[in-house]
């Protein structure tokens, strides 16, 4: 009797590395894909953040410079609350992921 209980225990404890493995495996390629696309959407919103610096209200020396300053703080508090929702979200993703 003892020896079919090792067996068993054999058994799943094999099967539990097998799983945990598996489940690692997909949690690196889910988080890989997840690295991608921030990459992706962070490169696309700093070409849009480019645009938005080269615009002549900004470069203008006829733009008062609260005015530039006010634009400017504008973007950034756009940026950080985007960012913010988007690594809650992935920090979210990882936990239910767990």
């Amino acid at each position: 009797m003892l020896i079919f209980g090792d067996v068993i225990l054999k058994f799943l404890f094999q099967s539990t590395i097998l799983y945990c493995e598996a489940k690692k495996e997909e949690n690196i390629r889910i988080f890989s894909s997840d690295l991608n696309s921030l990459v992706r959407e962070t490169r696309f919103t700093l070409m849009t953040l480019r645009n938005v610096v080269r615009d002549p209200v900004l470069i203008s020396s006829e733009t008062m410079s609260l005015v530039a300053l006010e634009r400017i703080k504008g973007l950034t508090y756009t940026l950080s609350c985007k960012y913010r929702g988007f690594f809650i979200s992935l920090i979210l993703l990882r936990l239910l992921a767990r």
